[in-house]
């Protein structure tokens, strides 16, 4: 006679049916002892099971990475993982005995020996049991033949595997990683829907004795009759009674789960009997007890209550990073990372206080989609009153979870002080101007402090209403992490108690702790997109907040492609400032999909439009070598003003960008904006405004960012998007004109509709109204951010002497004749070598400044040390020179470019 092994799942709060199945089993099988894995087993219960007929297994047991069985944990309902779990314990019983595997659901009893299913599993590997065996009628009752297939062919309550059963148990794991949800609209009935397919797939023996898995579902055909001791059913020994859904303190109400049931528990007497002694078993067995513990995974540790629609929000979100290979949510089970994941549902997706949890709602509800068809405008708003008023009401909504009631912006009595770079042109300018533009949307008081400290061109126009004095009880500080410090430092009125927000742009998945300090300067932080928020967020405590820039309406001036200096012919424009690192932008990549897609085309042309070439000469050199490569890619570098910039934009035919990362995208929206069809990578923050909808996403992989990208971290990743496809992408923009004004009128009006000043600034107004009345609380003014320790001054000369050596960073800014303003510079865009050097300088400059303003009769040694200071850059910009070789360059961005003729190099400005 074969022997097995019996197992089944439980969560603590069913141990006491546990007790009750393996009693069963001793009775019948005093040899088998069962096997009850329990999912949210605690250290109590692995040592209370050595005072039980059955021993515990923990989940760690089951050979799955503790980090995958947490995300199942957040995926899953109690049912749908002790479901889901069943393949991994199966395997792993195997794995240590090779006996067969008898699996039992916990509400099952045993009535007589089931050996056959062991010696079946052993020559077949696996044995299943139908839910019925013969037809049911169309006659209105229940269970009906419609409700049995959509809880699939095979009652999963049991099953028989043996040795070669292997591969079906891995066929069965992978897909029940993520789809063993109860979801009957997408044909998902937890474990049970999947083993339909498996007698297609595998060797698989149906066990059609009537005996085996009697329950309501069957037991209109199968009635239970009694000889004796022995409970029989069609003339064989009833096996075991499955008590599906059983509540032993309404035992006659609970059985059959319809009010229309096929078969009454007044008409049959045996059954009745059955169900009053498991119900009595089970009281004894401790169930009222038992039945009182809370699930160990039905809240987080800070206790949230994971809900239907908060799981489903999370498993989507991860399902589509795996997919792409982006972030994945935060786990609300996993160390750290609880908080974040109630951040991340709290966290405002639109106006009005439509959070990311709402959004979710509403995206698996077609009920709500009807009714709330956008969530913008005064839909949004009536979306947000229904969560408050209907949804908490009835249950369908956590409030923990929602925004601020909906609000009148234009009411809001706070007032904000925005600083930053008003004048600049450049990312971060526009960043604090198109934020003013969001309050003023609203109405929101506000005043500005302009912020000079940086080397770019300070020609932008001023928001209205000009400059102020920070006079408002909360400031919005434009400047990121790695400047802050020196904001602080430099402009005064910013060091008072006021609630502090800090503005910050950032482009790449991980975030470096040496700029996460600064997080300690400031009581939240507000960033430009979902992916730059959860870079950030993972680095620092602090709250961190998405809000997307606004996008305001565009009225570009007309000018003509002769006054531009355009080509005729179709015309794709990118465009980029060399600040922002010649890498991450990837313009030869661009070229190399162009190339691709127009070989031997004159019809079609490539702008590469950029801006502070001057500032990085050797970068501007490779960008014109590379596009000499290549037919009809033009390279401008100059400054122009915005509004010849918008003119340029919306003279050209389309917008491209093959970038690595984005923190936001802002040419890339403000082309849409413009009604131009956009190609770009399908990765970072970009996709806050794009999807397949209204523009062309281009597929990519993620690969390590390499040395000399600085400021981003070499542990870090960034697309490497795919030419080929882009290629093929830009040549169906130019193909298809129909298609490109599609594109690009959607485009236009998702801009219009969902990014705009006053959705925007219903997003701000959200957020304003969390803040807390209370003043903010002191804060140590910190150093500023460093990435390294400190040399003394001594070795910085010793570094200067001996040079970066070879794979060191290529970049570094000129330093300012003006000490204590412009010591930032020293910073920015230095690698690791530099930025020792620099550091040090930073902190005896700072010294020195600091005696300067109380030391007036050492006037001279300062002055002394400050040449010395500009000998040290003159020094370092010459050997910056000297050890960069442009060759060497080109064919690490590009093995394949060979510098040669053609193309233009059309530098202005």
């Amino acid at each position: 006679m074969t022997s097995f092994q019996a197992c089944t799942i439980i969560a603590r709060n069913y141990w006491a049916h546990a007790r009750v199945l393996a009693s069963s089993i001793a009775e019948h099988h005093p040899d088998v002892r069962l096997k009850v894995l329990v999912i949210d087993a605690t250290d109590d219960d692995l040592s209370a099971a050595a005072r039980e007929l059955f021993d515990v297994v923990h989940p760690d047991e089951l050979g799955i990475e503790r980090s995958e069985f947490l995300r199942m944990a957040g995926i899953y309902d109690v049912l749908e993982l002790c479901t889901a779990l069943k393949p991994w314990l199966l395997r792993a019983l195997l794995k240590h005995d090779a006996s067969p595997v008898l699996y039992f659901d916990p509400d099952i009893e045993l009535f007589a020996r089931v050996n056959e299913a062991a010696e079946l599993a052993e020559a077949r590997g696996v044995v299943l049991t139908p839910h019925t065996l013969e037809s049911l009628p169309h006659d209105g009752y229940e269970p009906s033949e419609l409700t049995l297939l959509g809880a699939g062919t095979y009652n999963l309550g049991f099953i028989s595997v043996g040795r070669d059963s292997i591969p079906f148990l891995d066929w069965w794991s992978d897909h029940l990683r993520r789809d063993g949800l109860i979801s009957k609209e997408e044909g998902m009935f937890v474990d049970q829907r999947w083993v339909d397919l498996a007698p297609s797939l595998f060797d698989v023996q149906i066990l059609r004795d009537p005996g085996w898995n009697v329950a309501y579902w069957n037991l209109a055909q199968r009635p239970i009759t009694r000889f004796g001791d022995r409970h029989e059913v069609a003339g064989r020994p009833l096996r075991f009674f499955h008590y599906s859904g059983f509540d032993p303190d309404r035992p006659r109400l609970s059985l059959f789960h319809s009010d229309n049931p096929r078969v009454r528990l007044d008409d049959e007497p045996l059954v009745s009997g059955l169900c009053e002694r498991y119900a009595k078993r089970l009281i004894n067995a401790g169930y009222r007890g038992y039945a009182r513990l809370l699930y160990g995974f039905g809240q987080t540790s800070t206790g949230l209550t994971l809900d239907a629609p908060a799981r489903r929000l999370y498993r989507r979100e991860l399902i589509d990073a795996e997919r792409t290979g982006a972030r994945e949510p935060p786990n609300p089970f996993e160390d750290g990372a609880r908080d974040d994941f109630e951040s991340w549902l709290r966290d405002p997706v639109g106006g009005y206080g439509v959070t990311r949890y709402l959004q979710g709602i509403r995206t698996q509800r077609p009920d709500l989609q009807g009714e709330f068809r956008e969530l913008d405008g005064e839909t949004g708003r009536a979306f947000v009153e229904w969560a408050h008023e209907h949804g908490v009401k009835n249950g369908e909504v956590l409030p923990r979870l929602l925004g601020p009631e909906p609000v009148d912006g234009r009411s809001a009595e706070v007032g904000v002080n925005v600083a930053g770079y008003m004048r600049a042109e450049s990312g971060m300018g526009e960043s604090a101007r198109l934020l003013v533009s969001a309050l003023d949307a609203v109405g929101v008081p506000n005043s500005i402090v302009t912020y000079d400290n940086t080397s770019v061109r300070q020609q932008a126009l001023l928001p209205a209403g000009g400059l102020t004095a920070p006079v408002h009880p909360i400031d919005l500080i434009c400047v990121n992490a790695d400047q802050l410090h020196h904001f602080l430092t430099d402009v005064e009125g910013f060091d008072a108690g006021r609630y502090r927000i800090a503005v910050w742009s950032w482009e790449v998945e991980k975030f470096p702790d040496w700029m996460a300090r600064s997080a300690d300067l400031v009581d939240e932080i507000w960033t430009c997109s979902a992916h730059a928020a959860h870079a950030i967020r993972d680095a620092t405590t602090t709250p961190v907040h998405a809000v997307p820039h606004a996008i305001s309406r565009i009225d570009a001036r007309p000018l003509s492609r002769s006054e531009l200096g355009l080509p005729k012919g179709f015309v794709f424009l990118f465009a980029f400032d060399f600040d922002s690192v010649l890498e991450r932008k990837n313009p030869i990549a661009t070229m190399e999909a162009f190339s691709r897609a127009f070989s031997g085309r004159e019809d079609v042309h490539l702008v590469v439009k950029t801006v502070r070439g001057d500032a990085h000469p050797e970068d501007l050199d490779l960008l014109c070598a590379a596009a000499g490569a290549h037919r009809n890619v033009t390279v401008r570098d100059g400054y122009v003003t915005r509004e010849e910039h918008q003119a340029l934009v919306a003279a050209c035919d389309a917008f491209v960008s093959l970038h690595r990362a984005e923190g936001f995208g802002l040419h890339l929206a403000e082309a849409m904006a413009l009604a131009k069809p956009v190609v770009a990578t399908g990765y970072s923050g970009n996709l806050d405004f794009m999807d397949e909808s209204n523009s062309r996403l281009v597929p990519y992989e993620l690969v390590p960012i390499p040395p000399g990208c600085d400021p981003y971290p070499t542990d870090a990743r960034w697309a490497e998007p795919d030419v080929a496809a882009a290629a093929e992408a830009m040549r169906e923009i130019v193909d298809d004109p129909a298609l490109a004004r599609t594109l690009g009128e959607r485009a236009a009006s998702d801009i219009a509709r969902l990014h705009s000043p006053e959705v925007r600034g219903r997003l701000i107004v959200d957020l304003l109204g969390r803040v807390p009345s209370h003043p903010a609380p002191e804060r140590n003014e910190l150093a500023p951010p460093v990435e390294d320790d400190v040399l003394a001054l001594d070795e910085v000369f010793e570094h200067v002497r001996s040079g970066p050596g070879v794979g060191a960073a290529k970049r570094w800014a000129g330093l300012s004749r003006l000490v204590r303003r412009n010591v930032s510079r020293l910073t920015r865009h230095a690698t690791e070598h530099q930025q020792r050097i620099d550091l040090a300088l930073t902190h005896e400059i700072n010294h020195l400044a600091s005696e300067i303003d109380e030391i007036s009769d050492h006037r001279r040694s300062i002055e002394d040390l400050t040449g010395q200071v500009r000998d040290l850059n003159a020094r370092l910009i010459r050997e910056r020179e000297h050890r960069r070789e442009l060759e060497a360059k080109i064919r690490r961005l590009d093995p394949t470019l060979e510098p040669g003729a053609g193309g233009t190099d059309e530098r202005s400005g």
